[in-house]
């Protein structure tokens, strides 16, 4: 259980990936979402698709900025 949230808050399965190159962008934005929503840090969109379809379907997928520099515009 988490400290310091609504108990309502902390039974609520939202869940958010956090996909970035950029080991401290990773970090710094799970350690401001993690009291209210299940965040986890992952270094590759390929990782975090991978992890969606095994283990869990994220609410929402923050992707850093520099893979649509590395890959371009869809």
């Amino acid at each position: 259980m988490q400290i310091g949230v609504e108990t309502s808050k902390a039974v609520d399965l939202r869940g958010v990936f956090v996909v970035d190159d950029n080991e401290i962008t990773r970090a710094a934005l799970q350690f401001m979402l993690h009291d209210e929503i299940e965040t986890h840090e992952l270094a590759t969109p390929e990782e975090a698709f991978a992890r969606g379809i095994d283990w869990l379907k994220p609410h929402v997928v923050l992707l850093g900025a520099s893979y649509f520099k590395q890959e371009g515009p869809a």
